[in-house]
């Protein structure tokens, strides 16, 4: 039988980072005397989530992941994927044609949404 940490980790996204109920685990389990080196090998992840992740219970009392700084991409890998298809099938589309078709053109202020270097 596989250990809890295991099947939980097995459904981790490559560089993603823990759930919380990983991050309960590992906490209740270090709290319990378990090595980082431990929990590591458990939960197949590095040493150093471990730790950051034991340290930012000590630090907060919670769990919770922190909120990502800095200012949100202006657009979703699934616009970027999009609108390089989009360039790739027509090479010859112009600038504003291309916004329209992605739904990046705001009509009403005759302004796009982003700016060419967005794109670039």
């Amino acid at each position: 039988m596989t250990s809890f940490g295991a099947r939980i980790s097995a459904n981790r996204v490559a560089g993603g980072e823990l759930s919380v109920q990983q991050r309960d685990s590992i906490i209740s389990k270090a709290e319990a005397g378990c090595t980082t080196k431990e929990l590591a090998n458990e939960f197949g992840c590095l040493r150093c989530a471990i730790q950051k992740t034991i340290h930012q219970y000590k630090t907060t009392g919670n769990n919770k992941s922190s909120p990502c700084s800095g200012q949100p991409p202006k657009l979703s890998r699934q616009e970027k994927r999009y609108a390089y298809r989009l360039v790739r099938q027509f090479p010859k589309i112009e600038y504003r044609e291309m916004l329209q078709e992605l739904g990046l053109w705001l009509d009403e202020s005759n302004q796009p949404r982003v700016s060419r270097d967005t794109l670039l």
